[in-house]
């Protein structure tokens, strides 16, 4: 009877401390267990135009991803959210199930209503099950024109005689321009447009118009810059001054 005291008390102890241990486990956060991951994820995205000039519209698309092997999940909501680039689009609601390893591309509307810089719109994009998902996207705004110049000019202008005047586009951006051309409304120039197309970051391109006067004196040309970032049409203009005087085969005929 002395023996089987201690050795009861001995194991009641034991149960107790089990007990214990086991409470201990299930308080502490992640004492053997597995944290819960998404199912979906955002796997890529695509900022176009991308680089935004300032008031520009231009898109973000994400695709999301369901990285399950076996099971589908239901995408219930996704939105864009920024107190920066002002977001046009609204939600998208009741999106609906994506099989296992299947992916959808989901396009948002944004204007670039904010100063030039960098800015980081996010994505939440709900699932069922609590599985929500939130991805900060970069959005650059840059409001760097494209540049006009003049090349080459003669020196010397007459009346009459074909001059030939080169102009150098450039694009300082950090993204191609598309849909460049330099055009001017004045019959004494031709041709009235040069197409460029696109222009790659950092690229120079030579526009070449031939003018031919017919009076002396001061002559101003404007030149219009047409060119589109992204959806979005921009101009810039240069005007070139230019003093014509009389043709000297004219001044010779006169003589004779």
């Amino acid at each position: 009877m002395r023996q089987t005291v201690p050795a009861l008390i001995f194991l009641t102890i034991l149960v107790v401390a089990a007990g214990l241990s086991n409470v201990s486990a299930l308080d502490t956060p992640g004492s053997g267990t597995t944290e819960q991951k998404s199912s979906i994820m955002i796997t890529g995205y695509q900022v176009s135009p991308e680089v935004l000039m300032h008031n520009d519209i231009g898109t973000v698309t994400v695709t999301v991803k369901n990285m399950e092997l076996v099971n589908s999940v239901n995408i219930k909501e996704a939105q864009m959210l920024s107190q920066s680039v002002k977001v046009l689009s609204d939600y998208y609601l009741g999106i609906g199930r994506l099989g296992p390893g299947e992916s959808l591309n989901l396009t948002f509307t944004l204007k670039a209503v904010c100063p030039d810089g960098i800015y980081y719109p996010r994505i939440l994009v709900k699932g069922e099950d609590a599985q929500n998902i939130r991805y900060s996207i970069p959005v650059t705004v840059d409001s760097s024109s494209l540049t006009i110049g003049v090349k080459d000019i003669p020196e010397d202008i007459f009346t009459g005689e074909r001059a030939k005047i080169e102009l150098v586009v450039g694009n300082p951006r950090q993204n191609t321009a598309t849909g460049v051309k330099v055009v001017i409304e004045n019959n004494t120039v031709v041709p009235s447009e040069v197409f460029i197309g696109e222009l790659p970051a950092d690229a120079p391109e030579v526009a070449s118009f031939n003018f031919t006067p017919q009076t002396t004196g001061a002559h101003i040309l404007n030149f219009g810059l047409e060119y589109k970032n992204g959806d979005n049409i921009h101009l810039t203009s240069l005007s070139v001054p230019l003093n014509v005087t009389e043709s000297k085969k004219n001044a010779e005929l006169i003589l004779t």
